[in-house]
């Protein structure tokens, strides 16, 4: 007998695993997912979608939610689904904040690695398919997600508004470094991009982020010829949306650096913005 709360709202998935610890990524033995009271597949895309670009053609939504106690569930939706689509495999790259955190026969790529099928985490009904996916406890860096061929979609789990406040209040009295589509600041060997009035579309393109050390030495060997890291990142990684303004926070290396160019791209299309720092260490 499980009591839910009174007040309970979204998915319940019953399922059972093998215990057997060499066989981790073993497909459940059988899983059930009941609703909830949830809202549909159209009403998730709409309610979990606000603040980020729209998902490709025929691509499925994904989103990581909280769980109440902690962590984080992996979400798929799509509204208009074909039978052959729930059927087709997705894949799921899990890269943790602690590599130590994988099973000793990850150790070496750094990722937990896994494929499986929709259908045996979630439902189809009336042309919609929604699927819920339990990630592990261990803290997540990212995540890679798609269908082979087909589509597929970085995840972050998202900066806590309270961070990002705190950090665009400190800024306040700072003259910023450079100003272009946002201003960037550099303090406590970070660079944090900050634009007052920001909506979904001013962060949906990648960033771009060339950093010169003052010695090339400290640079990997394959990018000693370049002259420069190249750490472009998609914003969501490092930062968030709140009070109608966006903010991120990107760690710089240990090493001493010389410059920095950065800005926004479109691939094929080219740079949408860019600016030069010069620092002086």
């Amino acid at each position: 007998l499980i009591q839910l709360p009174p007040a309970a709202r979204g998915y319940l998935i019953l399922s059972q695993h093998h215990l057997d610890p060499f066989r981790p990524q073993e497909p459940p033995l059988w899983t059930d997912l009941y609703g909830l009271a949830a809202p549909g597949p159209r009403q998730q895309i709409a309610q979990l979608g606000q603040g980020q670009p729209p998902p490709p053609p025929n691509a499925f939504a994904a989103f990581l939610t909280p769980e109440p106690a902690g962590g984080y569930r992996l979400l798929y939706a799509k509204a208009d689904c074909a039978p052959a689509e729930y059927e087709t495999r997705i894949f799921l790259h899990i890269h943790p904040e602690n590599p130590a955190d994988l099973p000793f026969y990850q150790w070496q790529s750094g990722v937990d690695n896994r494929e499986f099928p929709l259908r045996d985490y979630g439902v189809r009904s009336n042309g919609e398919c929604i699927a819920v996916y339990p990630l592990p406890d261990y803290p997540i860096a990212a995540l890679l997600t798609g269908q082979t061929g087909i589509w597929e979609t970085n995840l972050y789990p998202p900066a806590n508004p309270n961070t990002l406040r705190a950090a665009a209040a400190a800024l306040s009295e700072i003259q910023p470094a450079a100003r272009s589509n946002f201003d960037l600041y550099l303090r406590d060997n970070r660079l944090t991009y900050l634009r007052e009035s920001c909506t979904a579309a001013d962060t949906a393109a990648n960033f771009f982020l060339h950093i010169t050390p003052q010695d090339v030495a400290d640079l990997p060997a394959e990018r000693r010829a370049a002259g420069f890291a190249n750490r472009d990142f998609a914003f969501n990684r490092y930062g968030g949306h709140f009070d109608g303004k966006c903010i991120a926070l990107v760690p710089l290396p240990d090493y001493p650096v010389k410059a920095i160019r950065t800005g926004q791209y479109v691939a094929g299309q080219g740079e949408l913005w860019a600016a030069d720092l010069t620092l002086e260490r």
